[in-house]
């Protein structure tokens, strides 16, 4: 293990991207700030946020994809790398707070919603792993958030 304990402020940014449809609709979502980690802590990692759904056009139904992690290549196994260093953190994006269900760009892992009066907030939820050996210091990574009305 390193000999600093913590690595602080690890983010999560979705780029975000609308799909094309009948109606207009469009996603808002700040990067996902995680705050500090610590590798020798056997707790696992939760943080909630929400994401706002807008369409033209008023009460609309919708599906949401969060798509493969930029740095791992895949939804199943997101990770996020370390700004200066080769060092990993896996994590990965859920649709319910006990992450039974991840959050994907296929199949049961989309979501589906609906806006009322064209809005609509979704939660997401990041998990980070427990126990994982990591350096002090940044870590990023980027996800598509697509909007399909």
């Amino acid at each position: 293990m390193h000999p600093d304990l913590r690595a602080p402020l690890l983010a999560i940014v979705l780029c975000l991207t609308s799909g094309s449809a009948h109606a207009a609709c469009a996603v808002w979502a700040d990067a996902l700030v995680l705050g500090s980690y610590d590798p020798s802590s056997p707790v696992v990692m939760v943080q909630g946020y929400e994401i706002e759904v807008r369409c033209d056009g008023g009460d609309l139904q919708f599906e949401l994809s969060l798509g493969q992690s930029a740095t791992s290549g895949t939804v199943d196994a997101r990770a996020m790398r370390h700004a200066f260093h080769p060092d990993l953190l896996r994590y990965n994006l859920y649709q319910d707070a006990s992450a039974t269900r991840l959050w994907t760009d296929r199949g049961a892992g989309l979501v589906s919603g609906a806006t009322s009066r064209g809005r609509a907030r979704v939660p997401v939820f990041a998990r980070i792993e427990p126990l994982q050996d990591a350096w002090v210091g940044d870590y990023h990574d980027e996800v598509v958030l697509t909007v399909l009305p």
